[in-house]
C-alpha cells in the first residue's frame, strides 16, 4: 500500500534486489508489469542501475563480469504481456497469431462502415453518437465477459416486466424515471444486433482491439492448464504496478497464471481514479483473495510522504478519510505523515473565492506572479520552482490561460486538452470543418474573426446572407449554410441593407481570400486524409503564424502531433475521409482519451495547465486546483438544482441534499452494473450500488421510488470517485496549494456552491483563508457598473444580478479582441509597413534612425538585431553569398553543411521535400527488422540508458510499423539478401551490443546537432557506432577519388566523425576510445565482409586532404 509520494517506485526496485541477493534469483526470472510504455522504462532503467550496482559490488559474484545480467530484467506494459501472450498460444482458441491490433480510429471506422449500411431499426440519435456508444458498449461487454444473448436476456426480462408493471390512480403512463430506464433499455437492445455485426466483421477479418486481446488472453489461461504452466515456469517473481488501475479481468489472467507465487502489488486505493474506463476500485482489496489460496500475504504501508509538507498531508488525509467507509472487507485507507514533522516550514494552503469566475482566474495568475516573482534562487538569481494550475473541466483551459498572458507569464496546456486547445488546432479544426460542412456555422463564424473584422463588417456580411438566401428562395426550414453562402459570395464593397456604414474594402479582400484558401482546400477532398491537414495548413499560413508567435504555446508541436494523428488515422482506417475523421476526433476528444499529446519538453519556467487525470504520478512546487464548485469538482449532473435552506456560505453550519445522479441508467453506451465482475465481493458483500429488480414491483410507484432511491446510491458512489480524484490533485504541490472556485460563472444564472472538497478543509482548520485581510467583505458592486475587482475571497453569496451583468467592454467586446500573441503580430507589422512607406519617402533612413526608446532593452535590442541583418544582407548581395542562421541541425543535414555548404544554404532556404524512392521503403524496413534482430541478444545495459528516447512515434501501446507485404518480390529477395549479409558480418558481434536506435544531442555553446545511431556497442573497453548501409560498398582507390569527394561518400566522413564526438561527449570520454564504421549490405556477392565496412579511419585516411576535425572546428565558430 504505497500512499502519495512515498517512494513505491523505489521500493519495488529495492524488493528485486532483495530477491536477487537472498534467493539467488536471476534478473530475467523476475517479470514487472505497469500500465504505460513511459511508467515501463522507468521502472526498468531504474531496475538494470540498481541490478549492474548490485552486480558490481561483490555480492553477486558468479555474475561480476556477465554484461548481460542487469539488462536481462523483464518489463512491460499490462497489454504487452497479454499480447504476446495472445501471439503464442491464440491458436488454442482459434485466434490467428498474426491477428491485427487495431486501434480506436480503426475501430470507429469499422462502426461507421457497418452503420452506413444497416438495415436494422437503430436508437433515433446522431450516427456520430451510436457509433460512441455502441464502441463502447461493446467494450465493457468482453471486459466483463458478458455475451450478447447474456445482455439480450436481462434487457428483455427488464423490459417486458416494466411495461407490464401497474399503474396507479389515474396515471397514463409510466413516471419519469421509470419510461426514462424503459427507453434506455429499449435503445440499448437496439444497439445489441450491431455490436454482433462489428465482432463478426473482426473476426472474419482477423482483428483484434485491446480489449479483445485481453479475452483472449484470459480464456487461453481459463482452459489451458499447460500454458498457465508454461508461463508460471518463466517467472520466480512477479511486480505488479499501480495496481488500483486494473481491471477485473486483468485481475483474473493475472492471479491465474501467478497465484501462490511470489508476487507483489504496489498501490494506492485513494488513486483509483479510472473506474470510468474499467478499473475496479476494489483491486488492492481482492488481491489476497485472488493470489493467494495456499500461501500467506502480507500487507505492508507506506504511509510516510517523501514530497509534499505537513499541511498538504492532513487536507490529504481529511478528504481521503470517507473512503475508509466501504460496504465490504478490505485494505485500509493509508493515512499519510510527513517525512519531517520537525521541519517548521509545514507547507502553506490558501483559498481564493471571489464573486465571478472572471475574477478567479486573474486572482490565481495573480498569485503565480506572485511565485515567479517571490522564489528567485540567491545563488543563480533565477526561479527554479515548478507551478502547475489542474482543473477538473477543459472549459477553465482558455480562460485561465488568457489570465495568465495577462499578468505577462507563459503558459503551456498539456496533454490530449492542451492539442485541442491550441488557438492553431482549433483554427485547423475550423479550416477543416468549414471546407466539409456547410452547416457548420460556428467554424466559419471563428474563420470569419480571425480575419479581425470589424463589427460592422460582420453585421453587414449577416444582412448580405440573408438577401442571398431571399433571392435564391431558399428560406426552408432548418436551413443554416447562409452564413457560408456569403464568405462564397461576398457583397461588394460599400453594400449596406441598412444605410448605414457599407461593407468595407477592407472586409471584402478578407473575405475573398478566405474564400479562395477554403476553396483551395476543397480541391483536394478526394486525397488522403493527412494530405488535406497539410494542405490547409499550407494554404491557410499556419505553419507562418505558429513560427512567428512570440509567445510559448507549444504551438508547432500542436500541429506536428495533429498531422501525425491524421497519419495515424488514415494509415490505420480502411477508406478514411475527412468527414468520419473530424467525427472520430471530436468523440475522441469529449471523451479526454485516445489522443497523444505534444511531446515537446515543457520549460520549467512555463506554468503547465492540465487536468487532474493527466496530472496523477507528476509533481511540482506550488500548485493551484481550480473550479472547485458543486457540479465541477465534485462533477456531478444537477448541481444548479440543489435545494439548500440556509444563505450559502464558505462557513460552518451550511449544508444541502445529495443530488441523484442517473448513472449507467441515464445512457445507453455503459453496462448494467449487475453484469459487470466487480459488481459484489467474492458474490456476498456489494462493491458497487445494488441494481434493483426491476421487472419485481408491485406497481410504478413502488417502481419509481426504487429507482430514486437508487439514484441516490449511485450519486454516493460516483462522490467516492470524485474525492479520490481531488485526493490526487491536492497531493500533487511539494510546498503550496492553492485553492479556488467562484459564486457565479458568467453565462448561468445560479449561485454555485462551494465544493465539498474546500468547506472541509476550511472547517476542520487546514485551509485557512483568513490570510486576505478583506476576507470578511461580502458586499460588491451593482450588476449594470461591476468591475469585476471584488475581493479576493467572499464568505457569504453575494448578491449578484448575474443575468443583468454588464461584464466589462474588454470581456464583451464582438468581434472579441485578439489575443495577445496576434496583436503583437499585428501592431509589428504595422510599424513595419509604416517604416516601409517612411523609407521610400526618404532615401539613405538607417535603422538606427528609427525611432525607439533606447530604455527600453528589449526594443532596443530588437532594432539592433534588424540592423545586423540589414547590413548582412547588403553584404549577401555584395557577395552574391548565400547565409542562413541555423541552431539546431540534425545529423544527416550537417555533413552537407561541412562539405557542400552552398548546396545546403539553399536547400534550407528553399527545401524541396525528397522523392519517396523504392530504395528508401526497403533501407525503412531493413532497419527496422535489424533493430528487432539485435534485441534478441537482449536488451542493452544501464551503461546506455535511456536507450530510446520516447517520441510520439514510441510512446503509444502499439505503433504503425512499415509492412513487409508492400514490397515486390523483387524487393523482398533483396531484404532477403540484406538480412543474410548482415547475420553473416554482425552475428559473432551482437553480445557487444548495448543500445538500438540511440539518440543523441551533441552541444557546443548556441548549436545543437540532433541525430540517431543504429547500433551502439561496447568491446575491450570502447564505445563502437555501427551505421547500416543498404547500399553497395564504395571502392575506396585512386581512380574515384575526385568523383567519391563529390558524392555522398565524402559526406559519411562528417557523418562518422559526427558520431564519434556525440557519444564521446553523450558517454563522457575521449574521441579515441570511440571506433566508428559503416557496414554495407547491397550489391552483388563479389564484396568479401571486410570490404563492407569502412571506418572513419578509412575514409581520413582516403581523404587525406579533407581537415575533419577544422571543418567542425569552424562550424562551431560560426554557430
Amino acid at each position: 500500500m504505497a500512499g502519495a509520494g512515498s517512494g513505491k517506485t523505489e521500493t519495488m526496485s529495492q524488493r528485486v534486489l532483495f530477491l536477487l541477493a537472498n534467493y539467488g534469483i536471476a534478473p530475467e526470472r523476475v517479470l514487472g508489469l505497469t500500465f504505460t510504455r513511459k511508467a515501463a522504462a522507468e521502472f526498468a532503467h531504474r531496475l538494470r542501475k540498481r541490478i549492474g550496482f548490485l552486480a558490481s559490488s561483490g555480492l553477486l559474484a558468479e555474475v561480476e563480469n556477465d554484461p548481460w545480467f542487469a539488462a536481462s530484467v523483464n518489463v512491460s506494459t499490462y497489454d504487452s504481456f497479454a499480447g504476446n501472450l495472445v501471439k503464442e498460444h491464440g491458436a488454442l482458441v482459434g485466434v490467428d497469431p498474426n491477428a491485427r491490433l487495431i486501434t480506436a480510429a480503426a475501430s470507429w471506422q469499422i462502426l461507421d462502415d457497418l452503420i452506413s449500411t444497416y438495415q436494422g431499426k437503430l436508437p433515433e440519435k446522431a450516427p456520430a453518437e451510436i457509433r460512441k456508444a455502441a464502441l463502447h458498449l461493446a467494450n465493457e461487454m468482453t471486459s466483463h465477459g458478458v455475451t450478447i444473448t447474456a445482455l439480450e436476456a436481462e434487457l428483455a426480462r427488464w423490459e417486458e416486466g416494466i411495461k407490464t408493471t401497474p399503474l396507479t390512480g389515474r396515471k397514463k403512463k409510466l413516471p419519469r424515471y421509470s419510461q426514462s430506464l424503459l427507453d434506455k433499455i429499449s435503445e440499448r437492445r437496439l444497439l445489441l444486433p450491431l455490436i454482433k455485426k462489428f465482432n463478426d466483421y473482426k473476426r472474419a477479418h482477423n482483428l483484434l482491439d485491446f480489449t479483445d486481446q485481453m479475452a483472449v488472453a484470459l480464456e487461453i489461461v481459463r482452459n489451458f492448464p499447460t500454458v498457465v504452466a508454461e508461463i508460471r515456469s518463466e517467472y520466480d517473481a512477479v511486480l505488479l504496478d499501480e495496481f488500483q488501475d486494473t481491471s477485473v479481468g486483468q485481475m483474473e489472467l493475472l492471479s491465474t497464471l501467478f497465484k501462490d507465487m511470489s508476487v507483489t502489488a504496489v498501490g494506492d486505493p485513494n488513486q483509483a481514479i479510472y473506474g470510468w474506463r474499467g478499473a475496479s476500485a476494489a483491486s488492492l482489496d481482492l488481491f489476497p483473495i485472488m493470489f493467494a489460496q495456499q500461501m500467506e500475504t502480507k500487507t505492508f504501508s507506506l504511509s510516510k510522504a517523501w514530497r509534499n509538507k505537513e499541511n498538504i498531508l492532513d487536507l490529504a488525509n481529511l478528504i481521503s478519510a470517507p473512503l475508509a467507509q466501504k460496504t465490504y472487507p478490505g485494505v485500509d485507507v493509508i493515512k499519510l505523515v510527513a517525512s519531517n514533522s520537525e521541519d517548521a516550514d509545514k507547507g502553506k494552503i490558501s483559498v481564493f473565492y471571489p464573486a465571478t469566475n472572471v475574477e478567479e482566474y486573474r486572482y490565481v495568475a495573480e498569485q503565480v506572479k506572485k511565485w515567479k516573482q517571490t522564489y528567485i534562487d540567491p545563488h543563480s538569481g533565477v526561479n527554479d520552482e515548478t507551478y502547475a494550475i489542474l482543473v477538473r473541466s477543459r472549459r477553465h483551459f482558455l480562460p485561465m490561460i488568457e489570465a495568465l498572458e495577462a499578468q505577462g507569464l507563459e503558459a503551456a496546456v498539456v496533454g490530449l486538452g492542451g492539442l485541442v486547445t491550441q488557438p492553431v488546432i482549433a483554427d485547423l479544426r475550423a479550416i477543416l470543418a468549414a471546407s466539409i460542412d456547410p452547416l457548420d456555422g460556428p467554424a466559419v463564424m471563428r474563420l470569419l474573426t480571425n480575419l479581425d473584422l470589424s463589427a460592422r463588417d460582420i453585421k453587414v456580411l449577416y444582412s448580405w446572407a440573408t438577401q442571398l438566401s431571399k433571392k435564391r428562395n431558399s428560406l426552408e426550414v432548418g436551413r443554416q449554410e447562409f452564413l457560408l453562402d456569403a464568405v462564397d459570395n461576398p457583397p461588394e464593397v460599400g453594400w449596406s441593407a441598412d444605410g448605414g456604414a457599407g461593407f468595407s474594402a477592407r472586409g471584402h479582400q478578407q473575405v475573398q481570400l478566405l474564400r479562395d484558401r477554403l476553396a483551395a482546400v476543397r480541391a483536394v477532398l478526394d486525397f488522403d486524409v493527412s494530405y488535406i491537414v497539410s494542405k490547409a495548413i499550407r494554404v491557410f499560413d499556419l505553419d507562418v503564424e505558429v513560427d512567428a508567435d512570440p509567445y510559448l504555446n507549444l504551438a508547432g508541436t500542436a500541429v506536428d502531433a495533429f498531422l501525425e494523428i491524421a497519419n495515424d488515422y488514415a494509415s490505420q482506417t480502411e477508406y478514411a475521409n475527412l468527414a468520419n475523421f473530424l467525427d472520430w476526433l471530436e468523440t475522441t476528444v469529449e471523451a479526454e482519451q485516445g489522443l497523444k499529446a505534444p511531446t515537446a519538453q515543457v520549460d520549467s519556467s512555463v506554468i503547465q495547465i492540465m487536468t487532474v487525470h493527466q496530472a496523477k504520478g507528476l509533481e511540482w512546487d506550488r500548485v493551484a486546483v481550480i473550479g472547485l464548485n458543486e457540479g465541477g469538482f465534485p462533477s456531478y449532473e444537477g448541481a444548479h438544482f440543489i435545494k439548500y435552506e440556509n444563505p450559502a456560505t464558505l462557513k460552518s453550519g451550511f449544508s444541502f441534499d445529495a443530488r441523484p445522479q442517473s448513472g449507467w441508467l441515464g445512457t445507453i453506451a455503459d453496462l448494467p452494473h449487475n453484469l459487470r465482475q466487480d459488481y459484489t465481493f467474492k458474490g456476498e458483500a456489494q462493491i458497487l450500488p445494488g441494481v434493483p429488480e426491476f421487472d419485481q414491483y408491485e406497481d410504478c410507484d413502488a417502481l419509481e421510488a426504487a429507482i430514486e432511491a437508487y439514484r441516490l446510491d449511485l450519486a454516493y458512489y460516483q462522490e467516492r470517485e470524485e474525492r479520490r480524484l481531488a485526493y490526487v490533485a491536492f497531493t500533487r504541490p511539494k510546498k503550496e496549494l492553492v485553492l479556488s472556485g467562484a459564486w457565479y460563472r458568467i453565462g448561468t444564472k445560479s449561485t454555485q456552491l462551494p465544493s465539498r472538497y474546500l468547506t472541509e478543509g476550511i472547517h476542520a482548520g487546514i485551509v485557512n483563508p483568513t490570510v486576505f485581510a478583506d476576507a470578511e467583505t461580502t458586499e460588491v458592486e451593482a450588476a449594470e457598473n461591476y468591475s469585476f475587482s471584488g475581493p479576493a475571497l467572499i464568505w457569504d453569496a453575494p448578491d449578484l444580478d448575474v443575468e443583468n451583468l454588464v461584464v466589462n467592454q474588454e470581456t464583451t467586446q464582438i468581434p472579441r479582441k485578439p489575443g495577445v500573441s496576434r496583436k503583437l503580430i499585428n501592431d509589428s507589422g504595422s510599424r513595419v509597413l509604416s517604416q516601409i512607406a517612411q523609407r521610400l519617402n526618404t532615401s539613405g533612413m538607417e535603422i538606427t534612425e528609427l525611432d525607439f526608446d533606447p530604455a527600453d532593452k528589449q526594443q532596443a535590442e530588437l532594432i539592433y538585431t534588424a540592423q545586423r541583418a540589414l547590413d548582412a544582407y547588403k553584404k549577401r548581395l555584395a557577395d552574391k553569398t548565400i547565409e542562413v542562421s541555423v541552431e539546431r541541425l540534425s545529423a544527416t543535414s550537417v555533413t552537407s553543411l561541412l562539405l557542400h555548404q552552398k548546396e545546403f544554404a539553399q536547400r534550407l532556404r528553399r527545401p524541396v521535400p525528397a522523392e519517396p524512392s523504392d530504395a528508401a521503403l526497403l533501407g525503412t524496413i531493413f532497419h527496422a527488422w535489424a533493430q528487432t534482430w539485435c534485441q534478441k541478444a537482449g536488451q542493452a545495459s544501464a551503461e546506455a540508458e535511456p536507450l530510446q528516447a520516447e517520441t510520439a512515434e514510441n510512446s503509444a501501446e502499439t505503433t504503425v510499423s512499415f509492412d513487409p507485404d508492400t514490397l515486390t518480390q523483387k524487393q523482398k529477395l533483396q531484404l532477403g539478401k540484406l538480412q543474410e549479409r548482415a547475420k553473416e558480418i554482425f552475428t559473432d558481434e551482437l553480445s557487444t551490443v548495448v543500445g538500438l536506435e540511440v539518440p543523441f544531442s551533441l552541444k557546443h555553446e548556441q548549436l545543437t546537432i540532433r541525430g540517431q545511431i543504429d547500433v551502439l556497442a561496447k568491446a575491450d573497453g570502447k564505445w563502437r557506432v555501427i551505421d547500416w548501409k543498404t547500399g553497395r560498398p564504395p571502392v575506396l582507390d585512386e581512380k574515384h577519388r575526385e568523383n567519391n569527394l563529390s558524392s555522398h561518400l565524402s559526406g559519411y566522413l562528417g557523418q562518422l566523425a559526427l558520431y564519434r564526438k556525440a557519444i564521446a561527449q553523450q558517454q563522457g570520454v575521449a574521441e579515441n576510445e570511440v571506433e566508428v564504421e559503416l557496414i554495407f549490405l547491397g550489391g552483388d556477392d563479389s564484396y568479401s565482409p571486410q570490404q563492407r565496412r569502412i571506418s572513419l579511419s578509412q575514409l581520413q585516411t582516403y581523404f587525406a586532404n579533407v581537415n575533419i576535425e577544422q571543418l567542425f572546428a569552424e562550424l562551431f565558430t560560426q554557430g
